[in-house]
């Protein structure tokens, strides 16, 4: 999923390369949400999706503290979708080991 280590053109390129990259891990992880959707009953669902809403908004604050050493510079972005990107795929594995193996 990571092909950011390829970019070197530019900041606003490897910007672009890290921000794919998070996009990428979501909607990895939207569909992974979706298969333990079908796979579970309404109780367990519920039960997951007042976590993800909350660790949804954990990922975010935790995305923005890791950037903010780059607050005003060319890159913030990369550095918060960085981060973004490698909380979503921890996610992504967390999911899987609990709901569909």
């Amino acid at each position: 999923y990571n092909q950011c280590a390829n970019v070197t053109e530019s900041q606003m390129a490897i910007n672009r390369a890290y921000g794919t990259n998070a996009t990428n891990w979501d909607n990895l992880m939207n569909d992974i949400y979706g298969t333990i959707r079908e796979k579970i009953s309404s109780s367990e669902f519920e039960t997951l999706k007042t976590s993800q809403k909350e660790w949804l908004a954990k990922r975010e604050n935790d995305a923005k503290e890791s950037a903010s050493d780059w607050e005003g510079g060319s890159g913030y972005n990369m550095a918060y979708y960085a981060a973004l990107a490698e909380s979503t795929g921890q996610r992504c594995e967390w999911l899987v080991d609990q709901y569909l193996k």
